[in-house]
């Protein structure tokens, strides 16, 4: 009899978890490393989301960041990621990443925040100027990522130094460098993420440091050679010892999916992104930059390259009476 009633706890268990998990759809969202902001505003939009889509789970996963994550999607071994459109602009244009420009392996889903340079000495270093590293040592970035790809190539653009030949460029991440500022073992270091940056405000309240302001040219050079940077300032007072405005470039960034997540959930997760949005402000800055607005001008660029939103987006933006017809992949 005792074992009876084991097996029918057990049986009984088993129906209540199979159903439960049948009930709820699971995604994942990919991110970044923990001292990215990726990483910060993703935990915060699965929670947000989790709380308002019973029916769905998300849950934000730690990866490298941009690169990976479109990677992931494409092999379908990630349901939503953070994207810069610089990555699906050259993959559309030169197919750089496999798969075929017009084989749809990715959707957009889509808001913005920027992902700023931070370029970032020890208070009393010699550095004044970005193009003051010939001979030193500068950590930028993990390789393989888009803010490394941006770090080198907006070197180049003002300064024409080239790591290897110019500089000693260390591939770490962006905490690895935050160390070695840390421990003085290095002479900058760079990190791309959205301002403020929690690891650098820590970094800024354990050691004294600059932050390196690029010039209006050297901004305009930056922007010249790299066209989905956009200018940003840092204002002053964000990290501590920093008092004045800092110059810098950003990169828009967002959110794609795979297309064939069904429409229904897309549609429910993009609803519930939207929702209580004085709620969903809270836990980072940037979050009050993904608004309906943003994410239509955004949109633009890529839809017109044939980059198309996912049905579930369309039907939502719809819904919100923003979608305008040049939004339409042609």
């Amino acid at each position: 009899m005792k074992k009876f009633w084991l097996a029918a706890f057990i049986l009984g268990l088993g129906v209540l978890l199979g159903s439960d998990a049948g009930a709820r759809n699971l995604y994942s969202l990919g991110t970044s490393t923990l001292a990215g902001t990726y990483y910060i505003l993703g935990a915060g939009f699965a929670s947000h989301i989790n709380k308002r889509c019973p029916q769905l789970k998300v849950t934000a996963e730690i990866t490298v960041g941009t690169l990976e994550n479109y990677h992931l999607i494409k092999r379908k071994k990630m349901d939503f990621g953070f994207v810069s459109p610089d990555v699906i602009l050259d993959d559309l244009q030169s197919n750089r990443y496999g798969g075929g420009a017009k084989e749809k392996a990715r959707s957009l889903v889509w808001s913005y925040h920027t992902s700023d340079c931070h370029w970032i000495v020890r208070k009393k270093s010699p550095i004044q100027n970005l193009c003051d590293l010939k001979g030193k040592t500068v950590g930028v970035g993990p390789m393989g990522t888009s803010g490394m790809v941006k770090s080198v190539a907006t070197i180049k653009a003002v300064c024409g130094h080239e790591p290897g030949r110019d500089f000693k460029a260390l591939y770490y991440t962006w905490a690895e460098s935050h160390t070695g500022i840390k421990d003085d073992t290095i002479d900058m270091g760079n990190t791309v993420a959205g301002t403020p940056v929690a690891s650098v405000v820590d970094l800024a309240r354990s050691v004294e440091i600059r932050l390196i302001s690029l010039t209006k040219e050297q901004q305009k050079k930056a922007i010249e050679a790299i066209p989905t940077l956009v200018p940003m300032t840092i204002p002053a007072g964000t990290y501590k010892g920093v008092d004045y405005d800092v110059r810098t470039t950003g990169g828009p960034t967002g959110i794609i999916c795979r297309p064939d997540i069904p429409e229904q959930d897309v549609y429910a997760i993009v609803k519930a992104l939207f929702m209580d949005m004085k709620d969903r402000n809270k836990f980072h800055p940037q979050t009050e930059r993904y608004s309906l607005e943003a994410m239509v001008e955004v949109g633009k660029m890529l839809t017109k390259q044939g980059f198309p939103y996912h049905p579930g987006v369309v039907r939502y933006l719809k819904e919100a009476g923003v979608w305008k017809p040049d939004l339409e992949v042609k």
